[in-house]
């Protein structure tokens, strides 16, 4: 009897136990949909954020586990929905397109009400508003806040016809400090944004993502998602109807269309009347902020960087509007104090004997802010380039001269549309067959091993439209070295192992490198080889890079033509170039840390 009774207790507490055991799995699967960020299926809005809980008490998101995040949301935002949602979506736009015209953007307000009631550190998305769950701490879970930390004046689902795309962003808490701006284009990170981005034919996801430090010092992190479509042909597309002809009513305005200005503060009058003389009152927006009237038709407005879009609209009642657009350029007055400041490899006068040039443009406003190549204009005989390469604060251009005189002109150009402009005369006079054009130093370098220099500086004879990678292959094979590479020396090549029976068989991490790089949270890997040294050894930031004249290049050896007097160093990190100097050129995301700490190791 005791037996039989032990029997049905246990046969009870196993039961007892499948049953919480199902419970816990609902809850999980029920915790991992709710930390998808924006998986539709779960029926979250577009039109609401998620939070990436940061929580300071508990384990802290590295940012490769939050980069990594924002890849994936990227890519399922890119999904294609179903019909039932993208009707449901297409009927809020328009029930939202119909209230737009009462709101004031101004002030960031997007007819947000309630608090937020998360906890310090999280990072949160889409359009700042929503539900929080309370800033549980845990670090990949998605929350919804109605907390709004900043606008753009992108316009979610507009079609443009150039790939160049422009926008603001503004912060709306004056009482955060602004950690970092970053802005992904198709889930790609934008290395060098300043106010515009690159688009794709079709539809584009940009993604702004900003960190705010707070007054307690803790971080939070916000990020915005858009959709916006390029289609060269947009122009062409037939435009949204007036609900009302010229003649129904008529705009008084002291705005002239086109007019350039140089003060920010922008006074202008407005006023409506229809044919019979009734007066309409009218909403002037001015880069999507509503501008308020200060009295009747006087209004008073700022204007951002350079071109201003100043839309006017008057509501005729029963769904009739009528608008109109105006261009305002707001260049402040240049002097020698305030211009730009350019640097770059090239010279007037100078002589290339090579047919192929990389010109290295850096740019800065006279307050040291890097200037990108969004507002750089570089012109070889006449006709725009567009960009090969940008590394950092260097954006790289691919010249191709013809024989005789060329003419290069670089303008750089502030957010403020204040420029500046130089003419470069370079003559392109070819060689003597099999004759040098000049030398260069190579050293190939495993410092951060303990190993020091493998090769050592030395002068390479370099000859006319000769890539760098054919210099390189030949160096490591004189000296006793075998490798493996990606790519070929004609075409994307890059050093991938370097080899040698024991090359690496003395290798000693320098313990303060070590102990950065734990701090950068990067992963051990483990990996490790006493006859080659190669990518992914050691850590999971680890590779060959090289640098010329101190900058480091996110191109291939192969896109390289040294010229004379280049000083080259290829060396091995285990930090994704932070501790050689050279993280801006790699834009990868691996480590906490977003920032270099390099050294002669």
């Amino acid at each position: 009897m005791k037996k039989n009774r032990r029997h049905v207790l246990f046969q009870a507490g196993m039961l007892l136990v499948f049953i919480l055991a199902v419970c816990a799995g609902r809850q999980l699967i029920r915790s991992q949909q709710q930390a998808e960020p924006d998986n539709p299926i779960q029926g979250i809005s577009k039109e609401r954020s998620h939070n990436l809980n940061l929580n300071d008490n508990a384990v802290e998101l590295d940012y490769d586990a939050y980069q990594n995040v924002m890849a994936a949301t990227s890519l399922i935002s890119n999904r294609e929905e179903s019909d039932n949602r993208e009707e449901t979506s297409h009927q809020e736009k328009e029930k939202g397109r119909d209230d737009i015209d009462d709101w004031d953007d101004a002030d960031g307000r997007m007819q947000e009400t309630g608090e937020s009631g998360n906890a310090d550190g999280q990072i949160q998305d889409a359009d700042g508003q929503g539900t929080v769950d309370g800033g549980s701490g845990v670090p990949g879970t998605s929350q919804e806040t109605d907390i709004v930390y900043f606008n753009t004046s992108i316009r979610d689902g507009e079609t443009v016809a150039e790939p160049e795309y422009a926008f603001s962003i503004y912060h709306l808490n004056q009482e955060l400090t602004v950690q970092g701006v970053y802005v992904y284009v198709n889930g790609r990170l934008n290395l060098q944004f300043a106010g515009s981005v690159l688009l794709s034919e079709g539809r584009n996801s940009i993604r702004v993502s900003v960190t705010y430090e707070k007054p307690d010092g803790s971080s939070v992190r916000v990020y915005k998602v858009y959709r916006v479509y390029y289609d060269r042909n947009a122009d062409s597309l037939p435009e949204e109807s007036e609900n009302v002809t010229p003649e129904d009513i008529t705009l008084t305005t002291s705005v002239r269309d086109g007019e350039t200005v140089s003060e920010r503060a922008y006074d202008f009058i407005a006023e409506a009347k229809d044919a019979s003389g009734k007066s309409y009152r009218v909403t002037a927006v001015i880069n999507g902020s509503t501008v308020t009237d200060k009295s009747g038709n006087s209004y008073h407005g700022y204007l951002d960087k350079k071109k201003n879009t100043l839309r006017f609209r008057v509501s005729l009642g029963e769904g009739k509007k009528a608008e109109w657009l105006y261009t305002i350029y707001y260049v402040p007055t240049t002097t020698p104090e305030t211009q730009p400041v350019l640097h770059m490899n090239l010279t007037d006068g100078m002589v290339s004997q090579a047919s192929g040039y990389t010109l290295d443009v850096e740019a800065a406003d006279y307050q040291g802010n890097c200037i990108y190549y969004n507002n750089l204009t570089v012109t070889l005989n006449g006709k725009k380039l567009y960009h090969s390469w940008a590394t950092g604060m260097v954006t790289s251009y691919w010249l191709e001269l013809v024989p005789g005189e060329n003419v290069v002109t670089v303008r750089a150009e502030d957010e403020a549309g204040r420029y500046i402009e130089e003419v470069c005369h370079v003559t392109y006079a070819p060689p003597e067959a099999n004759v040098p054009i000049g030398y260069i130093q190579i050293s190939v370098e495993a410092g951060t091993l303990g190993l020091g220099t493998l090769i050592r500086q030395q002068d390479i004879p370099i000859y006319a439209d000769v890539p760098f990678s054919y210099y390189f292959v030949s160096l490591l094979e004189e000296n006793g070295f075998g490798y493996t590479n990606g790519g070929t020396v004609e075409e994307g090549f890059y050093l991938k192992t370097l080899d040698r029976p024991g090359i690496a068989a003395e290798r000693s991490i320098p313990e303060e490198l070590r102990a950065q790089i734990e701090i950068d949270g990067l992963m051990w890997t483990g990996n490790e080889d006493s006859d080659s040294i190669g990518e992914y050894d050691y850590t999971q930031g680890s590779g060959w890079m090289y640098s010329v004249n101190g900058n480091y290049y996110n191109y291939s050896m192969t896109n390289y033509h040294p010229t004379d007097g280049d000083v080259v160093r290829v060396r091995y990190t285990l930090a994704n170039g932070k501790d050689i100097g050279g993280f801006a050129s790699t834009g990868t995301a691996g480590g906490s840390i977003n920032s270099n700490y390099a050294g002669e190791w």
